[in-house]
């Protein structure tokens, strides 16, 4: 019998990939691991677009007052405090996952929770990235306008699904915004998902965080 062991589906130790009711698929394995930032660790290895470290920070934290109530425990925050006009205003960060291939031909779904403030309310700088600097633009929010009503005590999800023309590896996860003025500004992030699936599920922990 298949059972929901920490959101993840298994049956007799084994991950299954997707569970089907009424001929719906309505879960699909979350091909990312700590993608809900329960670990409370910081992704290892990550780095700024522009190589800079001053007036920012990229962590995982824990709720705080000016945050809206967190999905878990955890939620992974970007801020940049700069006021200097001369910076470059596409301020993202990347860091390495565990790759996940999808061959030509398959249909998967990406979707994340994210709320933003200040000047980090307008563009988005969000790519699933096959190199460090490689987009998977078909399959990404790329810069488009964030949704940013109720901000930022509210909690909106992105999602995109994609037919894959080609083989491609994801191997990197980016989350930015492009700064709408020199003030400081923020993003939270959390309860990513990669499935493959033609509709996007309800998140789940990754397998192998509750195995």
């Amino acid at each position: 019998m298949p059972i929901i062991n920490g959101k993840a589906c298994v049956i007799n130790g084994t991950p299954v990939d997707k569970v089907f009711s009424n001929g719906r698929q309505v879960y699909g394995r979350n091909l990312l691991a700590d993608s809900g930032f329960e670990s409370g660790q910081t992704p290892a290895n990550y780095f700024w677009g522009d190589d800079k470290s001053t007036d920012r920070t990229f962590q995982v934290v824990g709720q705080m007052s000016f945050l809206p109530i967190l999905l878990g425990n955890y939620t992974l925050l970007m801020q940049n405090y700069s006021t200097d006009s001369s910076l470059d205003p596409n301020q993202y960060v990347s860091y390495p996952i565990t790759p996940v291939l999808i061959k030509k031909g398959e249909t998967w779904t990406y979707s994340y929770y994210y709320t933003s403030a200040g000047s980090a309310t307008g563009q988005a700088s969000d790519y699933l990235m096959s190199g460090p600097y490689s987009p998977i633009r078909e399959f990404s929010m790329g810069h488009d306008l964030r949704d940013n009503s109720g901000e930022p005590k509210t909690w909106h999800r992105f999602v995109k699904t994609w037919t894959a023309d080609r083989d491609v590896t994801v191997n990197y996860l980016r989350f930015g915004f492009v700064k709408a003025s020199a003030s400081p500004g923020w993003v939270c992030i959390d309860n990513i998902k990669l499935e493959q699936n033609t509709a996007v599920s309800p998140w789940s922990l990754a397998p192998e965080d509750v195995m």
